[in-house]
């Protein structure tokens, strides 16, 4: 695969490349996941350290965790449930759910309030003036 290529398949710029390879920049954890990502039977081990072999092995476990973004979702991780308080009706008292003969006669008796009246308005203005309005009878 050529260089161009390489840079086309996990989707960076050939000048990016070119500069990582010719030792002008190191290889960034973005561009790493993108390799990785794009050519997973390579080893991650093998193109940090060099160690091992390049592919990877099927049955091989890595070091490491990749961490889940913001915004994904992670499988195994349900939601939390909301609860919803069911209704219940409220236990009384026997002493207080009886009313005794003195509640039962007892009545409220809505009086009307007395009628207001404006009197008087009074408005004040910004250069300290003011005005008195009377309404008309």
């Amino acid at each position: 695969m050529t260089q161009s290529g390489f840079a086309n398949e996990i989707g960076i710029k050939r000048a990016n490349l070119s500069n990582i390879i010719n030792g002008k920049y190191n290889v960034s954890l973005e561009i790493f996941k993108k390799i990785t990502d794009r050519f997973t039977y390579i080893d991650p081990d093998w193109l940090l350290s060099g160690n091992g072999t390049m592919k990877r092995e099927t049955k091989q476990t890595t070091n490491y965790v990749i961490q889940p973004d913001l915004f994904s979702n992670p499988p195994n991780i349900q939601p939390e449930k909301k609860i919803i308080p069911e209704y219940r009706k409220e236990i009384k008292d026997k002493k207080t759910s009886i009313p005794s003969k003195k509640e039962e006669n007892e009545s409220v008796i809505f009086t009307d309030a007395p009628v207001k009246k404006v009197e008087k308005i009074m408005i004040f203005y910004s250069d300290s003036t003011h005005e008195f309005f009377n309404p008309e009878k």
